[in-house]
């Protein structure tokens, strides 16, 4: 954990492994490269900055707005290299498709033209299937094929087999040294963090300390130089997603995560990097404020600001410091995540002082039992219900976070997550995500240790994602023994909101006696799919009735006349 100034906390360095000596020995050696480190990623000089003669292409997956490719453009560019940042198609909550042929060969063009010296390629598991195709077509271009991004990390034995480079770690040093290397025409192969191919695989002692001061790396660059996006069969050229159009600014303040969730990637994550320093880290809040009034001043249709940290509520003093500075300097609209356990009066209470108005909160299940034993998560329902209730107190908008299709929940499991809805203050909205097998959690590796996944269900693998991230009924059979249960987790969740510059407010679609009355009597409203599925559409209509209205409301008719006409 990082303090505000930007210190670790003593004592989060301590390994179980060897000797109190060895220990020390290792943390001084940790320490000290991570100085070393950390002062060659500052730009401290002239040469640091001065132009250098290497055109990196940084390259997303599906995501316009993906994090590490803006931040780490942002690192090579303060020191003097060319980067250019390619977008290849943006992402849906469902029902992603295939790149096309057209689609590849727009952007084996757009490579041509760019004549790059590296080409980096950050990719979630779900899109490595495009990646492989991707770096198979672009060898052609004879320069390094670079992959990172949580594929790289969690999958590095799979990557390796595809790409020319991998990065095991986070990328900053890595990326800059072989930034660097390629300009001085050095030898390249002793930067760590970097698995090559045709190598052994790298052990932990090859990987870089964990940066630790966050306020070295820069702020996203906005602008329609060198950035260039590919979807519909189109490439466009231009930024795509920090536009003057954008009213929702997501930022990140910190890294790393206190939990070990069996399901989430960080459950490996926690494992690869202990020993390389702490791994909750956080910026300054002076470092954070300044971004987001960089984004206020750029962006002139800016409504909400959201923190996408894992969880944004970490630290009491951090938090009072940031919000006494938002509510000065921003003061708009705020989203937050958050872990049911730091859901407390005094901490919403602050947060609803700088106007927070909706939040996301992980469940992942109703069943104590899924959450205990399987998904490694103590929320007893008592503590999550009280949580929902203070959120309730300051009239914030929660959505909860549920998983389905996890083999190990049964329909019972499922059925007393029903009771446990009826239970939480009303209205909410339900975020229905389907189980992804992500390579080397501690879930996936249960599931196939149990036999009830293979390899061929494993994310990266399997296509599952790009058609199934969220719960999505379609794909369910209608005489399947769930389907009226996922019906009825959908009809919980619909809601009218009345959103206006003067009025907010949320209302529930279906009243709590009817869903009650629903769930009481399941078995009988399960031979009634087409009935189910009409409470659906009248569930969906309520939703956009309350869209349209508050656009009417807000005086913007044009926007209705829009949608509707054209």
């Amino acid at each position: 954990m990082i303090v505000a100034g930007g210190a670790p906390v003593a004592g989060l360095y301590r390994d179980t492994e060897g000797s109190l000596e060895a220990s020390c020995h290792r943390r001084e050696r940790v320490d000290s490269e991570l100085v070393e480190l950390e002062r060659f990623l500052s730009v401290d000089s002239e040469q640091k900055r001065a132009q250098k003669d290497v055109h990196i292409v940084l390259m997303s997956f599906y995501s316009f707005n993906a994090f590490s490719v803006h931040t780490l453009g942002s690192v090579l560019r303060s020191h003097g290299f060319t980067v250019s940042h390619i977008f290849f198609k943006n992402y849906l909550s469902d029902n992603m498709d295939l790149p096309t042929e057209a689609e590849y060969d727009i952007l084996m063009n757009l490579l041509e033209e760019l004549k790059p010296d590296l080409v980096g390629l950050s990719l979630m598991s779900t899109f490595a299937p495009i990646a492989e195709e991707v770096t198979t077509r672009a060898r052609r271009f004879g320069v390094p094929l670079v992959w990172g991004g949580a594929h790289a990390i969690n999958a590095a034995e799979d990557s390796i087999t595809h790409a020319d480079v991998v990065c095991i770690g986070e990328g900053e040093f890595a990326l800059l040294k072989l930034a660097y290397a390629l300009h001085q025409n050095d030898d390249y192969r002793n930067i760590k963090n970097l698995w090559f191919r045709g190598e052994s695989k790298k052990t932990k002692d090859y990987l870089y300390p964990l940066l630790q001061d966050l306020d070295l790396v820069p702020y996203p660059e906005f602008g329609d130089a060198g950035k260039y996006y590919i979807e519909h069969n189109t490439l466009h050229r231009g930024e795509p997603y920090y536009t003057n159009a954008l009213s929702w600014y997501n930022f990140m303040s910190g890294r790393g995560c206190p939990f070990a969730c069996s399901f989430c990637s960080n459950s490996y994550l926690s494992r690869l990097y202990k020993g390389r320093g702490p791994i909750l880290r956080r910026r300054t809040v002076d470092n954070v404020i300044m971004e987001l009034v960089s984004a206020k001043n750029r962006f002139p249709e800016l409504s909400s600001i959201s923190a996408n940290d894992e969880v944004f509520v970490l630290q009491k003093d951090w938090l009072v410091e940031f919000c006494n500075q938002y509510r000065e300097k921003i003061n708009l609209p705020f989203h937050c995540d958050i872990h049911p356990t730091r859901i407390t009066d005094d901490t919403i209470a602050l947060l609803h002082s700088i106007n927070l108005k909706t939040i996301s909160v992980g469940f992942q299940s109703g069943s104590e039992r899924i959450r205990r034993d399987v998904y490694k998560r103590n929320t007893p329902d008592n503590k999550v219900i009280q949580g929902a209730t203070i959120l309730k107190k300051y009239d914030v908008f929660p959505s909860y976070d549920f998983i389905f299709e996890n083999p190990l929940e049964t329909k019972e499991d499922l059925e007393e997550s029903l009771e446990f809805l009826m239970k939480l203050p009303r209205p909410f909205r339900l975020n229905t995500y389907n189980l992804q097998n992500h390579p080397n959690t501690d879930l996936t590796s249960m599931l196939l240790s149990k036999g009830l996944i293979s390899e061929g269900d494993i994310d990266g693998v399997s296509l599952k994602g790009l058609k199934q991230w969220h719960m999505n009924l379609k794909y369910h059979h209608k005489q399947s023994e769930t389907f009226h249960i996922y019906c009825l987790f959908k009809m919980c969740s619909y809601s009218i909101a009345i959103f206006t510059p003067y009025f907010y407010r949320r209302y529930s679609v279906y009243p709590r006696w009817l869903l009650r009355c629903l769930i009481n009597n399941k078995e009988t409203i399960r031979r009634y799919p087409t009935v189910l599925r009409l409470l659906l559409l009248l569930g969906e209509a309520g939703e956009s009735c309350g869209r349209y209205l508050s656009v009417l409301l807000s005086g913007n008719i044009s926007k209705i006349t829009e949608r509707v006409f054209r």
